[in-house]
């Protein structure tokens, strides 16, 4: 029963008394799931693993697989600044001749800048091409 502003009088039953509220489907996660597809997923190009250990692992428990690669040649964990760099530009070949570590952003960046302004005056020197 509700008073005259509207909220519950001391001492009425709520509605749902000894009603049991039914079972809630629990999702299913990890293997379980028909979706599942090994911890193996595609974001802005590069290639995650599930690795909810690992120190750089994203709050979902992801970590780029090329990371991986390198930190198992170098064997140890990747610092904060290093860059993992894909030589040939496809950013899903993690193989170890495809991948180059950076000591900082900085160094990636200039390097990529070097790079493009040599590609620019190469294609522009031997193909007679105008590039933007």
């Amino acid at each position: 029963m509700r008073d005259e502003k509207g909220k519950l009088m001391k001492g009425s039953i709520p509605w749902n008394k000894g009603i049991k509220a039914p079972q809630i489907a629990r999702a299913k996660t990890g293997n379980k799931n028909p979706m599942w597809n090994g911890g193996i997923i595609y974001r802005n190009g590069y290639k995650f693993i599930k690795d909810r250990k690992h120190p750089s692992a994203n709050t979902k428990g992801y970590i780029r697989s090329s990371w991986l690669v390198v930190e198992k040649k170098i064997k140890r964990y990747i610092k904060k600044g290093e860059v993992v760099h894909h030589i040939n530009g496809n950013k899903t070949d993690d193989s170890q001749s495809n991948l180059y570590l950076f000591k900082n952003t900085g160094l990636h960046t200039s390097y990529e800048r070097n790079y493009r302004i040599t590609c620019k005056k190469w294609i522009e020197n031997n193909l007679n091409l105008k590039v933007n």
